[in-house]
C-alpha cells in the first residue's frame, strides 16, 4: 500500500499536452510522493486498485486499472500504430522516440559507433593516456549496457495493455490561458481543483492520446 516515489514522465501524451497548455506548471516529470494503492499480480497481469496518490499540489490521481500482455492481434496493431510515431502531432513525439522503434542490434551498433568516434576524438586531442583509455572503455561499456537495458525496458513497457480509468485533478490555474478548456473543465468548488476523467485503454504510447490531442488543440485556440 505504501511507497516512496512513483514517477510519471511526459511520454504519456496527456502530460505532454498539459505541459504545452499550462503556462504555470511543469508536467515533464511528476513525482507522486504521497498516498497509497493496492497491487496484485497473477496470470501475467498486474492489477492496481484503490489508487489515491498525490504529487504535492501539482496533480492527484485516483482510480484502478489492469496492466496485461497484449494478444497477437493487439501486438501487431500496436507495432503498426507506433512505428516512428506516424500520424501523431509533433508535440506528442519525444526527441529520442526514434530509438525506441529500433531493434537491439541496431541500438548496439549505434552506441558502438558513438563510442568509437568519441575514443578517436580523445586520442586525436591527446586528452587521455592508455590507462585512461582503458577506464573510459569500461565506463563506456557500462553506459552502453545500461542504455540498452533502459531502451529494452521501455520498448517492453510500450507493448503492455492498460485497461481501466483514473481521475486526475489539476491546480485551479491550469487552464487559465485557455478559455475553451476553462469552460469545459471547470474547477470543482468542493475541492478547489480541476477534475479530469481519464479512461485507460491501450498501450503506454497511446494512453490518453485522444484526450491529449483534444486538450492540445483546444488549448491553442
Amino acid at each position: 500500500d505504501g511507497f516512496d516515489v512513483v514517477t510519471l514522465r511526459d511520454r504519456i501524451p496527456l502530460l505532454r499536452a498539459l505541459s504545452v497548455v499550462d503556462l504555470f506548471n511543469n508536467y515533464r516529470k511528476v513525482d507522486f510522493s504521497e498516498g497509497s494503492f493496492q497491487m496484485r499480480t497473477g496470470g501475467g497481469a498486474l492489477q492496481i486498485s484503490r489508487a489515491d496518490v498525490r504529487a504535492e499540489d501539482l496533480l492527484t490521481l485516483a482510480g484502478a486499472f489492469v496492466i496485461r500482455p497484449p494478444n497477437e492481434d493487439e501486438r501487431e496493431a500496436m507495432l503498426a500504430r507506433t512505428a516512428g510515431g506516424r500520424g501523431l502531432s509533433p508535440v506528442f513525439i519525444a526527441e529520442n522516440d526514434e530509438d525506441l522503434t529500433l531493434d537491439a542490434d541496431e541500438l548496439e551498433r549505434r552506441f558502438t559507433l558513438r563510442r568509437a568516434a568519441d575514443a578517436a576524438r580523445r586520442e586525436r586531442d591527446g586528452e587521455v593516456n592508455d590507462s585512461d583509455n582503458e577506464l573510459f572503455d569500461r565506463l563506456g561499456l557500462n553506459f552502453e549496457t545500461r542504455m540498452l537495458e533502459e531502451q529494452q525496458s521501455e520498448r517492453l513497457a510500450r507493448m503492455l495493455i492498460y485497461e481501466g480509468e483514473v481521475v486526475v485533478t489539476l491546480r485551479p490555474d491550469a487552464f487559465e490561458r485557455a478559455e475553451t478548456l476553462r469552460r469545459q473543465h471547470p474547477v470543482d468548488q468542493s475541492t478547489g481543483r480541476i477534475p479530469l476523467r481519464v479512461p485507460l485503454n491501450g498501450g503506454l504510447f497511446e494512453l490518453t492520446l485522444r484526450q491529449a490531442e483534444t486538450i492540445y488543440e483546444q488549448g491553442r485556440r
